[in-house]
């Protein structure tokens, strides 16, 4: 049952995204001297509006069934920072999907795929604390993913998780919260830079 990486994830996520959409995307990836250098807020010129996600990868599951993924907090903090209180552009991507074995049952990785909001975790960042009121040695939260909610520790807290597949296939964002109304006007491009209907993400 070997584990799924975090870039196989990536890289399957970005490709059933188009499939999904029916648009085509533009995919900006940092290389790692790049995200050491200039983490989250790296700049482009192609003067467009982008949507940074941070991919996750978990093959734990709890005794109640949800997903437990771990995020560093100077990660959290620096996504936190980027996107304000600007709703629909900043996500963490979180797959309930992390072997091989899932994926041969489940190969539709989009419709497995959770997006949290980063402008739904709290501002400031609450430390990542253990039990006994310490910070924890790690220096990482955990996410406690199921579809439709996670709870972030800690101090514990709550925040919605938005279905991929549903943003995706709904082009006419019809009914939907503002957080899923916001993915695709982020996506939108200057139309003298990139032809009509191109879409841009950049990946972080």
């Amino acid at each position: 049952m070997p584990r799924l990486s975090e870039k196989s994830l990536e890289l399957t996520i970005c490709a059933q995204m188009w499939h999904y959409a029916g648009r085509l995307m533009l995919w900006f990836g940092l290389t790692q001297t790049e995200e050491a250098r200039w983490g989250y807020d790296a700049r482009t010129r192609i003067g467009g509006r982008l949507c940074v996600f941070q991919f996750k990868a978990s093959n734990y599951v709890t005794r109640t069934g949800d997903r437990k993924f771990k995020a560093p907090h100077d990660q959290m903090v620096q996504l936190r920072r980027l996107c304000g209180n600007r709703r629909g552009w900043v996500f963490y991507v979180l797959p309930l999907i992390g072997n091989t074995d899932e994926l041969v049952g489940m190969p539709d990785i989009i419709a497995q795929s959770w997006l949290l909001d980063v402008a739904d975790i709290p501002d400031p960042v609450p430390d990542p604390l253990t039990r006994a009121g310490t910070i924890r040695a790690s220096g990482e939260h955990y996410i406690y993913a199921r579809p439709g909610f996670a709870r972030i520790h800690s101090e514990p807290f709550d925040v919605p998780l938005y279905s991929a597949a549903r943003i995706l296939a709904d082009k006419q964002q019809t009914g939907l919260p503002a957080t899923e109304q916001g993915f695709w006007q982020h996506l939108t491009l200057k139309q003298e830079i990139f032809p009509k209907r191109t879409d841009g993400v950049i990946i972080a």
